[in-house]
């Protein structure tokens, strides 16, 4: 079982880093010794390029949404609003709307 942590422009970085390291060090508490992992924790974004959260920082991602497979659930982190732009990461690519609207956790 994975989770998914879904990186986008203008995304806190703290909820995306921070969710990743929490569930990261979570997956080791949790691991008992010569068992698998109870899941596994990756960064997200839909093209698998590094984000730019709304810092402007650079936050390296495993790996492009598309080519992850189906995760158990998806965290999706708030967003630096300036009162003008508007937060379109649900409908930017057709797997995480239809993910979305097939009941994963988010």
């Amino acid at each position: 079982m994975d989770i998914a942590i879904l990186g986008f422009k203008g995304c806190l970085g703290s909820g995306l880093i921070g969710a990743d390291d929490l569930l990261t060090l979570s997956c080791r508490m949790l691991a008992k010794q010569g068992q698998p992992k109870p899941f596994g924790v990756l960064t997200v974004s839909f093209d698998g390029r590094p984000i730019e959260d709304g810092k402007g920082r650079t936050l390296a991602i495993d790996r492009g949404f598309e080519g992850a497979k189906t995760p158990a659930a998806i965290i999706v982190p708030g967003y630096v609003c300036d009162g003008t732009n508007a937060l379109d990461v649900m409908y930017g690519c057709p797997r995480t709307r239809k993910k979305f609207f097939n009941g994963l956790i988010t």
